[in-house]
């Protein structure tokens, strides 16, 4: 089943520290930075069950990133709890990270993967990262 994409909503923190298997406080956190205005907490549901988040940060975290490419948008912390990957959960998140990027105006966003992590590398470049 394909999977609704939606902005994450104030008090659903501990809900989506349990559904995806998160550090207890992890998705507080990044609610609180969406409600500051510094990103958008888009959460990925399946019949009304969240099976993924990602965050679509206004500007790169890093300074180096920052200072070559200014403000442009990146996606982040970026996940899709094990027992649902290979499902295009992750595919609907980075678009619609995307399509919201674009609404704000952006042409361009960034994205980042260690290189522990090929399978998101692999979806990445499929999405036409570089």
């Amino acid at each position: 089943m394909a999977a609704v994409v939606r902005l994450a909503v104030p008090g659903e923190a501990e809900r989506l520290d349990a559904a995806l298997e998160a550090p207890d406080g992890v998705y507080g956190l990044l609610l609180s930075r969406q409600t500051s205005g510094e990103c958008a907490l888009l959460v990925a549901e399946v019949g009304g069950r969240p099976v993924g988040a990602g965050l679509l940060r206004w500007a790169p975290r890093d300074a180096v990133v920052r200072e070559r490419f200014g403000d442009l948008p990146e996606i982040s912390n970026l996940q899709v709890h094990p027992d649902e990957q290979g499902q295009g959960h992750g595919t609907a998140l980075v678009r619609a990270a995307c399509a919201r990027a674009a609404a704000g105006g952006h042409r361009r966003v960034g994205i980042g993967v260690g290189d522990d992590n090929p399978d998101a590398a692999r979806l990445y470049l499929r999405l036409g990262f570089a």
